[in-house]
């Protein structure tokens, strides 16, 4: 039962790790890890705002080559 405790409070340090990459880019503090058999198979953190950048910054360019193509080819 003890050996369990210790592995649970190791689990949790490591999600708490990636909740701390996660506020180190002034992202909401979220971190993640997922177990399975005693081995983590994923672990990730909170990237809403910086994902949500990219995805804007995608759609932009999507919209402005959309807008180039109509000029040439219309």
């Amino acid at each position: 039962m003890e050996q369990d405790l210790d592995k649970d409070e190791l689990y949790m340090r490591m999600a708490l790790q990636q909740a701390h990459l996660a506020m180190d880019e002034d992202e909401i503090p979220i971190g993640c890890i997922i177990i399975c058999n005693d081995k983590i198979i994923a672990k990730g953190y909170n990237q809403t705002e910086k994902l949500s950048k990219i995805i804007r910054t995608l759609m932009f360019t999507k919209l402005n080559l959309f807008s180039v193509f109509k000029l040439f080819f219309s």
